[in-house]
Order: C-alpha cells, then structure tokens, then sequence
C-alpha cells in the first residue's frame, strides 16, 4: 500500500493531506461482443481548470465489477465555504466552515454538483445558517489524480421574506409551527424547471427553493408523519408526541421519479404509531414509510421499506429507474466498530399503498400487504474495496449519479457528513457501476445560482465543446426538443438530437410535439434485436424529406461516429458521407458524421475515414443492412459529404415550407 501527499487550498490556507493508493487486487479482461465496441472506448474530452477556494484531489482504488471502487477523496475538515460569513459559532466554529455533507445531487451540467450540510454543528444548539454548497467535482479513472474537488459556490436557504433558515432547534414559530426557521436539511433533488428541492427532517418538511437559495415553494404533506408538538430538546418532544416522525428521525433522503413529477421523501426510521420502540425503549419497529408525493396534482402514496436491523437508520435514496431507488440503510458506528453501511436496491413493483393505515406493526404487514421488495447493491464494508478503517465514518448519507464514465458505466457519488468536527475530513467514493446494474438514463438539472425556469439540460458529456445536453425524460409540455436547435450551424457543422446511444438497443425517438419516447410495439417497449447501435444515432431537427422527394416521409436520420453520449444530447457534427438503403421499397438513406475532439474528429470524408480507421464504414453498412433481418435493407451504395448536405439542404427546404411545426422533424414509426 503507498501513500500520496495532496495540495489542498481552502480561501487563504494551505495544508497537506494524506491519501491512500491500493494496489491493484484484481484484473479481470470482459470481452465484448460487439461488432463496433472499439468504436466506443475513447473519452478525448478535457476541461480547463475551475477556479479558487476548496481544491482537493485523490488517489485511484481499484476492485472488480460489477461495481468497482474508483478512489475516494477526503476533504479537509476545517476547510471553509464561500458563504462569507467570518463571525464565530459556539465553540468557536467558524460560520463558513465548509463541514460535512448529509446529501448530493448533480445538477446535469459538466461536473457540477450540489451539495448540502445539515443543520450544523453541536447538535441543533447554535444558529447556524443553512445552505447549499457547489462544486466541481471531476472523476478521472486511471489517471492521477483519480478525483478532484472544487467549491465554487455557496448560497444560503432564506425563507419568503429572506430571512435564514438556521439549524437551531429552539427557533420554533409557537403561533405557526410549520413555518418555524428551525431547519434540518437532509435530501437534495433538482427538478427540470430549475426547482432545488430539499427534504427537512425537523418538520418533516419538503420545499422548493430557487436556484439562490430562495424559498419558492411548501408542499403540504400528510398529518400523521408530521410531530404536533414541537420543543427544542429531544428528550421533551419525544415525551410531548406519540404520532409522527421521531425526534431526529424525519425525512433523511429524497429521490425524484424518472420523469421528474414525483418525489420520493424518505423517513430514516418508523413512525411513533408505527411501534418503533419495545417497554424498554430499545428499538424494536423495522417498518419504514417510504413516501411518494405527485408535484402537479399533491397526491401522495406510502409503501414500505423494512429495515435489515431496527437499530439501523436510512440515510440517502436515489432514483435507479423507474420502479427501483437505492436506500443507503447504516448503522451509527465508525471505523472497525462499523457494522453495516450498505446500498439496497428498493423496487416499489408490487409494493402496497398504506397512506391509509393508522398504524404499522413493528414487524411484517397485514396479510395482504406486500412491502418494497430489496437486494443488496453494495456493501461499503465488503473486502473487495479495501478501505481503511479511517475511511468508513459513521455517517455515510448521499448519494447520486453523475455523468457517465468514458467507458459507458455510471458513476455513483456517495458522500459523507462529518458532523462540523474540524479534525475529521468529510469523503466521498467514487463507484463504476456496470451496465448490467445501470440506472435509467435522466439527471436532475438545475442552473444554480439561477431562478427556476424551463431548462432542457440533463446527462450531460462533461467537458464536450461540441455537444448540449437535453432532456430525454423530463420536458414540459409547453417546451420540445427543436426549440432553439437549428438543424445547420453558422460553421456548417449539423446539429443531432440523439435518440439512441453509441452500445444500446432501446428504440427512442422523437414525436411530433418534440419528446423523447419509448417506441411501442405490440404493446411493449421495442429493443432492437441486434448487436448494439455502433455509434450515436438520431434525427436532424427542423428537416423533413417527404416521399415524393425520395425520402420516407420523416426527419433525416443521421448515425455519429463517437463515444457514446447520453440519449436527448444535441451534438454538433460534421457530415462525412451518406449510405443509401431502400427499406420496404422505400428511400432510407442514412447520413454518416463525426464528432469533433474525438479520434473521428478530423475525419472530413469517407475517404479519410477509411485511410485512417480502415473497417469503420464496412462495419456500420453491414450493421444497417442486418440489424432488421436478412433481405429486409438493400443497400444501394455510399455518397459522399456533398451529396449528404445537399440532401440536408433540400430537407431543411422542405420543412421550412410545411404548414405544421411539428412534422418539420418528427418520427411517424414507420422507418427507423
């Protein structure tokens, strides 16, 4: 085992931290089968420095898939944050001390995450003024160093008339206790119109903030989770309540749902009615009530989770598709005493609505009543990962994706709070996760230090000139995906919206009102029986080729030479050539592009394309000819880069002149 030594920066200190490199314990070789997969493997992409304040960088840990330990990172315990905030707390902690993190949500955008404290130091006993951290937080694998971490904001939680929410317990409003400025942030989630939402575990509460750190929205929520009876201490609002949340065990973790309508709050342990407790006050209940709450219409529904052990408590969830999250359920121990810190992946398929029982037993359901089904995802304390006694604190609590790794598998940030001990570091570990266990694709986005408005951003390609993330999954009604997306740039590059990812097989497309489907076949989602798509595949916005021009009626299809880019992407590229296929009698030519800063990126013709990668065009015509079945595409030749714009041009022609909006670049199903 060797050890580094890494700069840190924190406003104007400096300081050394120690962190650890673990050999490398196992070597595994995947050979995939795949008739393009070396087309994928190459993250070119790079990105200037960020700027000042809190810079940390780690050291690489490796283990086996499915989920690998990329590295991990410590963060000073005494850095500071850029509230600007210089008076001295209780125990002389300074206000701006940066602390720990109860939760992390990525904003969508290049390496930008949020982040957020609790409520402070000393347990709720001094006014600490809450908020919400940004940062910019890179995950390089195989390189040195293997993760970094920059702050580059920070913006404290006011209330509607600006006034701060604070941590500490005893700001409690007597005349109207559910708008008290007490405040215990514990789960961060942005929405697709901007919205910052953050789950209290005081109240329990769910708000909105904007993109400032201005209360915007309070969303009401059922009575019986909520404790009626506040009081600063423990001990007298326990003895004051015997329905609701727990004193300290309100809402710990927040989820969104695929399509961004629903939250998903979640208690870190059961109700006072839900028998969390035996005589002799030892922790007997393992029910958990798991709350689902629809933003437009207010509706809630509650399904249950049940915990491994009644002494453990829930820190985090995160969305993992569109029926399964990840529960971050621990224990309260560190280092060699900690016993359990694991990630469960939770399915709600099958699970019952108990929103309307009074109460829950300590353990199992009423007959009838089926709970959350689990599976274990990941075991912090397996051996696999190595990790040190002193990297395993006893609070772990957030979790989220960020963008996806360079070769395709998903990065899951997990992080840890620190409870504002200046000699602790707060950590966060960086995990692969591999597709077999690949979460669906969308990304909560927000533009922080913005308001909330219509936002298209999600999944991003961090660090790609050349390509603008857009939601595939969470576009409002009034918005499509041609606003603002003409289909040829100023420098002549074209623009693609990509519908089905470089390696994938799912069939998406876009419709005529501009949002991103699942096509449906036969009553099921349509999965290409083929080998994966060899490069990103999509449509040219704002083009239309209608049958008696010699095109099939629908935008023009274009597939991009590349790494894989997240579905919903805009990418800027550059036309090389063009495949011409008839399928069912029909014209389906299909354009040939490239990305620029990748190894296609020069590439400026078919020619070159072939001196350079010799195979690549033969690969992608014979994949076209095949993938529908044998016979099913005639291939009638290759054009080259000024036939396939001018074939652009006479489309861009023949969607500007029709009467709908909609139909200039849409899909109909009938060619693909």
């Amino acid at each position: 085992m060797s050890e580094n030594t890494t700069s840190v920066t924190t406003g104007q200190q400096s300081a050394s931290l120690h962190t650890r490199s673990i050999g490398l314990v196992a070597l595994g070789l995947t050979i995939v089968l795949c008739a393009a997969a070396w087309l994928l493997t190459t993250n070119p992409f790079t990105e200037s420095q960020a700027k000042d304040d809190v810079r940390v960088v780690s050291s690489p840990v490796v283990s086996a898939a499915p989920v690998e330990l990329l590295g991990t990172l410590q963060i000073p315990g005494d850095a500071r944050d850029r509230s600007g905030l210089v008076d001295l707390l209780e125990g002389n902690v300074p206000h701006d001390q940066l602390g720990g993190f109860s939760a992390i949500a990525y904003s969508g955008k290049g390496n930008t995450y949020a982040l957020l404290p609790d409520r402070g130091p000393a347990d709720g006993a001094v006014p600490y003024q809450c908020r919400i951290q940004t940062a910019n937080i890179q995950v390089q694998p195989g390189q040195e160093p293997v993760l970094s971490f920059e702050l580059t904001g920070t913006h404290l939680l006011k209330e509607e008339q600006g006034r701060s929410f604070n941590g500490f317990a005893n700001d409690i409003d007597a005349r109207n206790p559910g708008h008290s400025l007490r405040f215990d942030p514990e789960g961060v989630r942005i929405g697709g119109d901007g919205t910052i939402y953050i789950c209290d575990e005081y109240g329990p509460h769910l708000f909105g903030f904007s993109g400032q750190g201005k209360l915007i929205r309070r969303y009401e929520l059922p009575e019986h989770i909520q404790a009626k009876r506040l009081a600063p201490s423990k001990e007298e609002e326990h003895a004051a309540n015997t329905r609701g949340r727990q004193t300290n065990r309100g809402f710990e973790g927040l989820a969104q749902s695929v399509d961004g309508s629903k939250l998903y709050p979640i208690l870190q342990g059961p109700l006072l009615q839900d028998q969390p407790f035996d005589n002799d006050g030892e922790r007997l209940g393992q029910n958990v009530r798991f709350l689902e709450f629809d933003i437009a219409t207010k509706a809630t529904r509650e399904f249950v989770y049940v915990l491994d052990d009644p002494k453990n408590g829930i820190s985090e969830v995160l969305r993992f598709d569109d029926t399964r999250f990840l529960v971050l359920e621990r224990d309260s121990k560190e280092g060699a005493k900690a016993k359990f810190k694991r990630l469960y992946l939770a399915d709600l398929k099958g699970a019952s609505d108990v929103s309307r029982l009074d109460s829950l037993p300590a353990h199992g359901l009423p007959e009838g009543l089926q709970a959350m089904s689990k599976t274990l995802f990941l075991d912090l304390l397996d051996s696999r990962f190595g990790l040190p006694a002193e990297l395993i604190p006893a609070k772990v609590e957030g979790m989220a994706f960020g963008p996806d790794l360079p070769d395709g598998r998903r990065l899951l940030l997990v992080c840890t709070d620190n409870d504002f001990v200046a000699t602790e570091p707060s950590i966060l570990y960086a995990f692969a996760v591999s597709r077999d266990k690949q979460p669906a694709d969308g990304n909560e986005v927000a533009d922080l230090g913005a308001t909330p408005r219509a936002l298209l951003a999600t999944g991003p390609i961090p660090n790609a000139p050349d390509v603008r993330p857009v939601d595939s999954l969470t576009l409002r009604r009034d918005r499509s995906l041609y606003d603002g997306d003409p289909p040829r740039n100023a420098d002549g590059t074209v623009n693609l919206i990509v519908e089905i990812p470089a390696g994938t097989n799912a069939k998406w497309e876009v419709t005529k009102q501009g949002l991103m489907t699942w096509e449906v076949r036969e009553g099921s989602p349509r999965i290409v029986q083929f080998l994966p798509y060899p490069g990103n595949y999509g449509m040219i916005p704002g083009t239309l080729l209608p049958k008696e021009q010699g095109g099939d009626g629908d935008a023009l299809d274009m597939l991009v030479l590349g790494p894989a880019v997240p579905r919903g992407s805009v990418c800027r590229v550059h036309v090389i050539g063009m495949m011409k296929f008839l399928d069912k009698g029909e014209q389906d030519d299909k354009i040939l592009a490239v990305m620029e800063n990748t190894p296609f990126g020069q590439v400026r013709n078919l020619a070159e394309l072939n001196r350079s990668f010799p195979g690549a065009a033969e690969i992608v015509k014979q994949w076209f000819e095949s993938y529908k079945g044998p016979g099913k595409m005639e291939f009638q030749g290759w054009e080259e880069a000024l036939e396939a714009n001018e074939l652009i041009n006479r489309a861009i022609r023949a969607a500007s002149s029709a009467t709908s909006p909609g139909v200039t670049a849409s899909r109909t199903g009938g060619q693909d």
